[in-house]
């Protein structure tokens, strides 16, 4: 059996002050029912039911807690930079630093007011939906690329705009890629 270790704090002063002993209390708390033993130190992988790690264990793990929703598949699109493709994806998924996600992070911003319309708090959807300004460029790429005015009540439903137009196959891709684009 293994042999336990027990000991006592060896302080060179005791707590000062308030803000130190509630420290010093929490610290106690933390350490209640943690013991150490005699031995090599050990890392456990808990993604397996084993302890082992691996590659493939890893990536299930991964694409079982993806952070797009269910039914949502971001479609990649060559004819565009991967920057261009990165700034849509991480636009989808939310992760975006757009002034609301900022403070949700707890980073301070000056205004979380849309800087071009200053009208309304700037996020994802306001930024490429539902500001003045966007709803331009989306009036004016709609008549360059001689499609119906289009109507877009969410930023993924930019990114699969593509798929209802009329169309061909190669000409749907080069429209996604205007809009990926102007995002």
């Amino acid at each position: 059996m293994d042999e336990w270790i027990s000991g006592n704090w060896d302080w060179c002063r005791e707590p000062i002050g308030i803000a130190e002993v509630e420290e010093f209390r929490g610290l106690l708390q933390l350490c209640q029912g943690v013991k150490l033993r005699h031995g090599d130190d050990k890392v456990v992988w808990l993604g397996d039911e084993v302890g082992g790690f691996s590659v493939p264990n890893f990536k299930e793990k991964i694409s079982r807690n993806a952070y797009s929703e269910p039914g949502f598949v971001f479609e990649w699109n060559r004819l565009v930079p991967r920057k261009v493709s990165f700034v849509a994806w991480w636009a989808a998924l939310g992760r975006l630093s757009t002034r609301d996600t900022l403070i949700k992070r707890n980073i301070p911003v000056s205004s979380i007011v849309c800087p071009i319309c200053s009208d309304l708090e700037e996020s994802v959807e306001h930024i490429f939906i539902s500001c003045g300004f966007a709803q331009s460029l989306w009036s004016v790429i709609s008549l360059w690329c001689k499609v119906p005015t289009f109507l877009l009540f969410s930023f993924r439903d930019l990114l699969e705009l593509h798929k209802f137009s009329e169309f061909s196959k190669d000409k749907a891709k080069v429209f996604q890629a205007v809009c990926l684009i102007a995002t």
